[in-house]
Parts: structure tokens; C-alpha cells; sequence
């Protein structure tokens, strides 16, 4: 991060830091808590950046059902929003379990010494 920060200083472009502080952070997850080759097979750089990119707009929306519980259901189902927070979060979990498999799956291997 601080050579590609460098590097724009050199060229004087504009940094975006929100932009390089999100890449480092979704780096960070990839290598440490989700095993990156398991995500690299499974979705691909991209797909990861999407899904958490997709994750944090939907948390910063709107919901009516948050200030109007017994019409707000409707009012979300109308404009899609509730259909994003479904598909997003159902992406997540299948990605979560994908992982979680990989790691036991690898478990299995060191304890029978494969």
C-alpha cells in the first residue's frame, strides 16, 4: 500500500485512500481468515471485492422496515433492497461454508498424515 501511495505521489495523481485502505483490508482477510487459495479457487479476487463492496452499501441503505416495521417489509421488497440483503448475504454464507470446509477438509489431512 505505501509503494503504490508513493508511486502516485511520484506522478502526481490523486490518491483515493478509502479505495487503498478497503484493498489493503480485503487483502488482509484474504490471506489470514479466509485462506486465500481457498478463496482464489472458489470465487477469485474480484468476486470477494464485490460481495464486501456489496455488503457495505447494503449496511449504509435505507431501511424502511428499521422505521416502519409493519409496512417497511413491503416498502423494502417494492424498491429490491431486501432482495440485495437476501442474495448478498445468502453469497456470503455459501463463501463462509466454502472456507470452513476447506479448513476441515485440510484438518482431516494433517490428522491421518496424508
Amino acid at each position: 500500500m505505501i509503494e503504490s501511495i508513493s508511486q502516485s505521489s511520484a506522478y502526481e495523481t490523486p490518491i483515493n485512500l478509502t479505495q487503498k485502505m478497503m484493498a489493503l483490508t480485503i487483502h488482509i482477510i484474504r490471506e489470514v481468515a479466509l485462506c486465500k487459495s481457498a478463496l482464489d479457487k472458489q470465487l477469485g479476487t474480484n468476486k470477494f471485492q464485490e460481495l464486501v463492496h456489496e455488503a457495505f452499501s447494503i449496511m449504509g441503505s435505507f431501511f424502511a422496515f428499521d422505521f416502519f416495521p409493519y409496512v417497511g417489509y413491503i416498502i423494502d421488497k417494492t424498491t429490491g433492497l431486501h432482495g440485495r440483503l437476501e442474495k448478498t448475504f445468502r453469497d456470503l454464507d455459501l463463501l463462509y461454508q466454502k472456507v470452513i470446509d476447506d479448513h476441515l477438509h485440510i484438518e482431516r489431512h494433517v490428522k491421518l498424515g496424508s
